[in-house]
């Protein structure tokens, strides 16, 4: 081998290195190691005079050509860039242990908690809501005519019976004040008086004398006040 190739392998213009090495001949067979070289072996104890340097090394096993070819000087050199050797673990010096993670995520489980009483919320105002839908209907369906209103008077809804003695269509009562059935245009909206005579009108203006009965009706939103209208024709239509 070439002075200059052993130069270029031990003077390397980096910092210190430890440098171990083998002597073998064109049989691979060790016949020399320096002092520490085992620590480099696959299989520490394989690194022996006389044994073949492919079973302490197995990284060498398949470059026997480009080996041999280094001995006579057909090739000046030949480098693996690197080895990697996986220590056997020590089961006595190396006890099993936990990892506990740590982190602060105060913030993720406010939002999670707003998040979760924000759909409890919303999923019983959902229920609420469905089950004043479901009485109102009852009633609507149970009494003779009748309407719903808003807190304001603004008409919500108006059963089939309502719609054929006042004469109008559905769409044309709903969101109407209720004082549009009333012949004076007078009527106390919050008063809840169990009966009490009225005039009210048609859609053709005749006066029906009828018993007009307000009652509220409280869901446990306190802004979500209605009112049922329960009519109740008295005579024939007034001339």
């Amino acid at each position: 081998m070439k002075y200059w190739v052993l130069d270029q392998i031990f003077n390397h213009a980096s910092k210190p290195r430890q440098m171990e090495y083998l002597v073998v001949d064109e049989n691979f067979s060790i016949k020399d190691i320096s002092q520490q070289v085992q620590q480099f072996a696959e299989h520490a104890t394989q690194v022996k005079l006389g044994k073949d340097i492919r079973d302490s090394f197995p990284e060498l096993i398949g470059f026997e050509d480009i080996l041999t070819a280094v001995l006579p000087a057909r090739q000046d050199i030949f480098e693996l860039t690197g080895i990697a050797r996986v220590s056997e673990r020590n089961e006595k010096s190396f006890q099993p242990n936990l990892i506990i993670l740590l982190e602060d995520v105060t913030e993720k489980m406010i939002s999670e908690q707003y998040l979760a009483q924000t759909i409890r919320e919303t999923t019983r105002q959902s229920i609420a809501l469905d089950a004043c839908k479901n009485y109102l209907n009852q009633i609507l369906t149970s009494m003779p005519e009748a309407f719903v209103t808003t807190s304001s008077g603004k008409i919500k809804t108006v059963n089939l019976a309502a719609l054929e003695l006042f004469g109008y269509g559905e769409a044309e009562l709903i969101a109407q004040p209720i004082l549009t059935l009333v012949a004076d245009e007078k009527i106390a909206h919050k008063t809840c008086n169990s009966k009490f005579l009225k005039d009210l009108k048609t859609k053709n203006s005749q006066k029906i004398a009828v018993t007009f009965s307000p009652s509220t009706i409280q869901t446990e939103f306190n802004e979500c006040q209605d009112f049922v209208y329960v009519v109740r024709e008295l005579t024939s239509a007034c001339r």
